[in-house]
């Protein structure tokens, strides 16, 4: 995805290369969260009047949104609720 952002960055339809980077990374893990919320800053900065650029922000709040796990005992898989 950052070769694809860095050589056709000047194209709106980059924003797209965004978006895919912004969710792949949502989808590996805590660990990458502050890189995923640092890609949809960035692309909705670059790409502000983009036709999608509102999926950068909605993946944006999907990381911000709080959830709750919950363990109840005797119970070895997790319940997460979310709101």
């Amino acid at each position: 995805m950052d070769n694809l952002i860095r050589e056709y960055g000047a194209r709106e339809i980059c924003a797209e290369a965004y978006i895919c980077k912004a969710d792949l990374l949502r989808n590996m893990g805590a660990s990458h969260m502050d890189e995923a919320l640092q890609t949809c800053d960035e692309g909705v900065k670059r790409y502000s009047a983009y036709k999608r650029v509102n999926e950068l922000r909605n993946i944006r709040e999907s990381i911000l949104q709080p959830h709750l796990i919950l363990i109840p005992r005797g119970v070895s898989t997790p319940v997460t609720l979310w709101n």
